[in-house]
């Protein structure tokens, strides 16, 4: 028996996701539910909370390549225009849901973990966290793009990196998810951050 029969969740996720095909494909989606839950009279019926995942597949398909077994010439390029449309999408991606939701919704999204560190690449691990969390001052990486697109849109951020071990991750030819444990510490990440904003929200 659900602890919360009232509460409803609408997962409209999608394998293989990047920041491009979410804006054409989810965003519309998201945005129609939103828009229709929270205008109706329905009591209870608003949404209250959002999480989103999303830009890894994009760094892996736009600097794999170029900066993994070995740092090419290629690699500098290909990092920055892979985070320049990460930034460009995302901010546009959580900038709409803002508008749309309004300001009483708690939005959140996660930052990627390294999961390089459990898996057969795992030699290049430093790459990736370089990739991650960038070099201060010269590049923001992924989680930092993440970051300030968030800041942008009043968006709350779920911090995975560095959370997960190599217990965590799937691992061997599988360099990108987590294992039920690792997902389990996600989910808390979430849930630490929106409980926080609801009540903050709220209060």
């Amino acid at each position: 028996m659900s602890r919360a029969p009232e509460l409803q969740l609408v997962n409209l996720a999608e394998g293989g996701a990047t920041t491009t095909s979410l804006l054409e494909s989810q965003l519309p989606q998201a945005l129609a539910l939103i828009e229709a839950r929270n205008s109706d009279d329905v009591p209870g019926n608003d949404v209250i909370a959002i999480t989103i995942d999303i830009g890894g597949n994009d760094a892996v398909a736009g600097v794999f390549d170029a900066c993994a077994e070995t740092v090419t010439e290629r690699c500098p390029e290909a990092v920055q225009e892979t985070l320049t449309t990460i930034s460009r999408n995302l901010t546009a991606i959580l900038m709409q849901l803002r508008a749309v939701a309004g300001p009483d919704t708690s939005i959140a999204v996660m930052t990627y973990y390294n999961a390089l560190i459990g898996c057969d690449y795992r030699h290049v691990a430093d790459n990736a966290g370089l990739v991650l969390e960038g070099v201060p001052g010269i590049m923001p990486g992924l989680n930092g793009v993440i970051r300030q697109a968030a800041e942008r849109a009043d968006v709350r951020v779920a911090d995975t990196f560095g959370l997960l071990l190599e217990e965590d991750l799937i691992g061997g030819a599988d360099c990108l998810h987590a294992n039920d444990a690792g997902y389990r510490k996600i989910a808390r990440a979430f849930t630490s951050v929106l409980t926080a904003d609801i009540a903050r929200r709220e209060g």
